[in-house]
């Protein structure tokens, strides 16, 4: 489809250019974790959000349980709590994947920190015995609140959101130009607040820089 080409297109520079062309969500869907988690009100360690993950029921579909999810970001910068914004959505999940995309990969990035940080919260068994509903309501809930007091790495919060669905706000993109910049070469988006060249117009330079003084070593 011509949604996955333009995923595939944009990946393939390695994420560094991120023009403002094309749908928000297809755009969100690939850049960098900092970029991404930016648009929630995430800063990296500077006035985090709260997030808040709540299992309401559960509905049959073809056969299968699919899990009712309300989800919840409530920012407050603390230089500005007028600015307070609050996240609201449902997300519908088969406890397979849940399982599969939220618990597996989060215990292995933890490792033995796991144990530490959840407890005797455990997740839901296999197979839906009875108390499936109420194991995985409290792990949900224990996860975001480990999410938020900052304990995961960016790109795992940024992997959860995007399995959870989270609406990206239409107004982030402004701010996204006003904090990330472009490049001054090119004018696309670098995707780090630091950058002031694109990854892309960097390795032309260096290129160039190379073929005119061979003999020169040059720092990268």
């Amino acid at each position: 489809s011509s949604k996955q080409l333009h995923r595939l297109k944009t990946a393939h520079v390695g994420f560094q250019v991120m023009s403002f062309i094309g749908d928000i969500k297809d755009r969100a869907a690939v850049e960098p974790a900092e970029r991404y988690l930016f648009r929630f009100g995430y800063r990296i360690k500077e006035d985090e959000p709260s997030l808040s993950i709540d299992l309401q029921g559960h509905t049959e579909i073809d056969g299968h349980t699919h899990y009712e999810l309300v989800c919840k970001i409530e920012w407050a910068p603390k230089k500005n709590r007028d600015d307070a914004r609050y996240f609201n959505w449902r997300h519908r999940a088969r406890l397979a994947d849940l399982r599969s995309f939220l618990h597996d990969p989060i215990k292995e990035e933890l490792g033995s920190a796991y144990k530490k940080l959840f407890g005797d919260i455990a997740f839901a068994s296999h197979g839906g015995v009875p108390g499936t509903s109420n194991k995985l309501k409290a792990w949900l809930a224990k996860l975001a609140s480990i999410i938020s007091s900052g304990e995961l790495t960016p790109a795992t919060v940024c992997r959860i959101l995007r399995f959870l669905e989270a609406p990206v706000p239409e107004y982030s993109d402004d701010e996204l130009a006003g904090t990330f910049g472009k490049c001054r070469s090119c004018t696309l988006h670098t995707g780090t607040p630091s950058l002031s060249a694109c990854t892309e117009c960097k390795a032309r330079r260096l290129q160039e820089k190379r073929r005119l003084y061979p003999e020169t070593r040059v720092l990268v």
